[in-house]
């Protein structure tokens, strides 16, 4: 691998300034490249970093929304890494269209003849200048009406075909721009520095170019830390990977020069002297759309301002904006959404991200397939599949791996001190922020994946690193306990709470449509098993029980207090898990191996016939305990809502319970095929 990482650098060239910060990322990375490896497309060129920062920045995100996979786990056959596409300057789809439209020549236009200016003022046009108007070969006046015309205006031609029935321009001023082929402008008050494409329809809309523009790249903002620490210049085709690097890795200097001056090129390959409307894009009824590129396919409709900003979008991955949005200097990628009177400003919305309901997100970046509404987002790094309701508060937020949850009125923005506002907060993947909780910072939970916060606690500044746990109040005075202190239950959410755990896995790969990012949504992947196994090792330092402990007594607990029955139980329930994940993961090893490849049975095959019996136990315990979580809401529910078993559905009706139900036949089924593969050696 080291030698590959040579060879690059050779090819990069001396004049390169970044290869001995490749050679080492990526020996760095070396433990998850060798078990996952990279496929690295060779440079295309000795100018620039193509693809650099996106095929070492692989973390954590697993398989393309296609890929069928178990839906309780892959420990140890996660593919941690990034999609692989050239994200930093170099010949980028979004980078190439903005070098179209630099060289757009002028070869297949002509000026106007007199019988066309003679016709297009009978139809109400004016013109300062008809000399400076120039049209394509074919251009017909016949649908150009009540006009005003300034400066270097350019006509394409107009025709009634099916796509633009309509097309032509009517009612408009246009002062220095350019309408393609059967483009509709409608009723727009101002255009002014724009290219309208082929097939773009701005109907009763604003569009003003003024300057020179990069369209929100290059865009500074402190995404982590509200005062600055967390830099990063935002740049259109950024993914999570290669951010999460750039805001996690700030003792790595060379990494974070390599970064700055690759987002200087990506930006001043942006920088434009007119805005562009790409081809079969729709802008309608918004008030001003300003110094911005509106990517092709895209939807605006009602928008109140767009400025300085890139609308990636793409006929099959529309991107929509409007309802009263505002969104400005930021960058929004495919298939994202922002509308209902939401703010975003100087942020990133990552593909298939919604910014909804009046939410208001400054200054952050927002992961793919995220649904935030109704809530204010600020100075932070929000990861896949977060979501965000009912005045909720974020701020101050390094959270890249997301998939979590703020609930109704949670505070997660405690970041003064009074003195500076500096203060940060580093959530888990999968956190639960329950109705109404403070926390307060600094804080740090990223080993405590899927943990839970429950509604009305207020959290103290601390580092908690127990995977799957539950804080509460403790509803007990504990003589020498501080009355701020919470109930920390490690393991509880495995042990009590399986089915949300299986309910959020199912409803990520259901609403999954991202396309640039790849996921594993399993919950017992390798790094989970890790973070459960080390919280094993600390729980069990322990040589002279006692009632409760307290971080002295057992790192990593934070300003709570772990009773002494909880840490019996999640020491069970942490060793429970990390068996079965192993035993899920041999049992898919040995189907592919086997099964599948036709491979020769090994003695160590025959001799984990045991542990296939096993798993098949397992898997009908797990089945059990998902439906148990749920039958204790619907027993509470039936003691106090007379009518409630006739406005739920039936445990049998439930669908997660109903595909819990299924994996697990499905899988014994597997194990089945196994063992008789197996015992069919022996004979």
């Amino acid at each position: 691998m080291h030698s590959g990482c040579l060879e690059l650098a050779d090819e990069l060239g001396p004049d390169f300034v970044v290869p001995a910060l490749i050679l080492r990322f990526i020996a760095g990375l070396q433990f998850h490249c060798e078990r996952y490896p990279l496929h690295v497309p060779a440079p295309s060129s000795r100018r620039n970093l193509s693809g650099i920062i996106a095929y070492v920045g692989a973390v954590r995100h697993g398989f393309p929304a296609d890929t069928e996979h178990d839906s309780i786990t892959q420990a140890g056959h996660v593919v941690k890494q990034s999609h692989i596409f050239p994200v930093i300057a170099g010949e980028t789809p979004f980078l190439t269209r903005i070098q179209q439209l630099h060289n757009r020549g002028n070869n297949a236009l002509r000026a106007l003849t007199a019988a066309e200016i003679e016709q297009l003022e009978r139809q109400s046009n004016v013109c300062s200048n008809w000399n400076a108007v120039r049209v394509r070969a074919n251009f017909d006046p016949a649908r150009v009406h009540q006009n005003y015309f300034a400066g270097r205006v350019v006509l394409g031609a107009f025709d009634a075909t099916a796509e633009s029935p309509h097309s032509g321009v009517v009612a408009s001023t246009l002062i220095n721009c350019e309408v393609g082929d059967n483009a509709v402008i409608h009723r727009c008050p101002l255009i002014t520095g724009y290219v309208i494409a082929d097939g773009a329809l701005v109907w009763a809309s604003s569009l003003v170019f003024r300057g020179r523009s990069c369209f929100g790249n290059g865009v500074q903002i402190s995404a982590g830390i509200e005062t600055g620490g967390r830099d990063i210049a935002l740049l259109a085709e950024l993914d999570m990977p290669t951010v999460e690097e750039v805001l996690g890795n700030r003792a790595d200097h060379a990494l974070q020069n390599a970064y700055r001056q690759a987002a200087e090129r990506y930006s001043t390959a942006c920088s434009a002297e007119s805005g562009c409307v790409e081809a079969g894009a729709r802008i309608e009824n918004s008030r001003r759309v300003e110094n911005s590129w509106i990517g092709a396919g895209s939807h605006i409709c009602g928008a109140e301002r767009i400025s300085n900003c890139s609308v990636l979008s793409s006929a099959d991955e529309p991107t929509h904006i409007g309802g009263g949005a505002i969104v400005e200097e930021s960058l929004v990628q495919h298939g994202a959404r922002v509308d209902s009177q939401a703010i975003v400003q100087r942020s990133l919305i990552m593909e298939y991200a919604t910014v909804e309901r009046q939410a208001k997100v400054k200054q952050s970046v927002i992961g793919p397939n995220a649904v935030l509404g109704e809530g204010e987002i600020s100075a932070s790094c929000v990861g896949p599949f977060t979501g965000m309701q009912h005045q909720s508060l974020l701020i101050a937020a390094f959270w890249p791996t997301g998939r979590g949850i703020l609930g109704s009125g949670a505070n997660v923005g405690s970041n003064h001190t009074s003195r500076v506002p500096d203060q940060e907060i580093w959530p888990a993947e999968g956190m639960f922020f329950g109705l109404d909780c403070v926390i307060k910072f600094p804080a740090e939970y990223r080993s405590a994946a899927y943990s839970i916060v429950a509604s009305g606690v207020t959290t103290l500044p601390q580092r908690v690193s127990f995977p799957f746990s539950l804080i509460v109040e403790p509803h007990e005075v504990i003589e020498g306990v501080s009355p701020s202190f919470n109930r920390l239950i490690p393991a509880w959410g495995l042990r009590r709470n399986p089915y949300a755990l299986l309910r959020n896995q199912l409803k990520y790969q259901r609403r999954n449509r991202a396309r640039r990012h790849r996921f594993d949504f399993g919950f017992l992947r390798d790094d989970i098993v890790a973070m459960m196994t080390e919280a094993v090792r600390r729980l069990e330092s322990i040589t002279s029980p006692q009632r409760y402990y307290l971080e002295e007594q057992i790192e990593g607990i934070g300003a709570n207090v772990v009773f002494e029955k909880d840490r019996v139980e999640a020491i069970k329930t942490y060793g429970y898990f990390i068996d079965y994940a192993h035993c899920l993961e041999r049992a898919r090893q040995m189907q592919q191996r086997l099964v599948r490849d036709a491979e020769p049975i090994l003695p160590q095959d025959l001799a984990d016939r045991d542990l296939l019996l096993r798993l098949s136990r397992m898997n009908v315990d797990f089945e059990q305990a998902v439906t148990a979580a749920r039958e204790r809401d619907s027993a509470r529910g039936s003691r106090i809502i007379g009518d409630y078993s006739l406005t739920h559905p039936c445990l049998e009706d439930d669908d997660v319970v109903r595909h819990c139900a299924a994996e697990t036949k499905r899988r014994n089924a597997e194990i089945a095929e196994l063992l008789r593969y197996l015992d069919n050696s022996r004979s």
